[in-house]
């Protein structure tokens, strides 16, 4: 994993983290206060999870239950409280609660549906209602909207119908592209 600092257009390389990744790095994700970084992997752990203090990330306690596979993406909800972890192997999805406290633990919760095919990129919705899952194959695109019920959270798979071009990733933010995936396969949602 490679990190850079950003000032205007100038990218300055950090100094590495002390504890580098297993495995060859697939995605990552910051968390919304950039406390936490995720990195996903394809050697176990298949998901290192850094914090930050200015310009230094220290690598976490591993979560006690790691993904099954291969980690090709992972993605922290925009609340902070949710880590996914897309990977090869059955479920395909880890889904990890966060406690964001002084010591923060990544608790694995109950899995999702299984998605069809082998995931390629996971993008939230930037309310956190939807997470998208983009496959190699099956149904090349599979959403998942969260519903929250007290600290514990259930995600119901809901499934765009019909066929199309695979998508590399799940884009959440504004523009023409999230403007024309929402008109496209949101507008179209149906429930599996």
């Amino acid at each position: 994993v490679t990190i850079y600092s950003i000032s205007g257009t100038t990218f300055t390389k950090l100094s590495n983290p002390s504890s580098l990744p297993a495995g060859n790095g697939q995605g990552v994700s910051w968390s919304a206060d950039m406390r936490f970084l995720a990195v996903a992997h394809t050697t176990t752990p298949f998901v290192t999870i850094y914090s930050r203090g200015g310009s230094t990330f220290t690598k976490l306690t591993n979560p006690a239950s790691l993904p099954a596979g291969n980690a090709v993406d992972c993605a922290f909800s925009p609340d902070q409280k949710l880590l996914i972890v897309a990977h090869t192997a059955l479920p395909r999805l880890t889904v990890y609660l966060v406690d964001n406290s002084t010591t923060p633990v990544f608790e694995k919760i109950d899995n999702p549906v299984s998605t069809e095919g082998d995931p390629t990129g996971l993008g939230w919705s930037l309310d956190g209602e939807f997470l998208g899952v983009a496959h190699a194959g099956g149904v090349f695109l599979t959403v998942y909207e969260t519903r929250k019920v007290s600290t514990s959270v259930a995600l119901k798979a809901l499934r765009i119908l019909g066929d199309s071009t695979p998508l590399a990733d799940l884009v959440t933010s504004s523009g023409a592209k999230a403007d024309q995936l929402r008109d496209e396969y949101f507008g179209s949602l149906h429930e599996v």
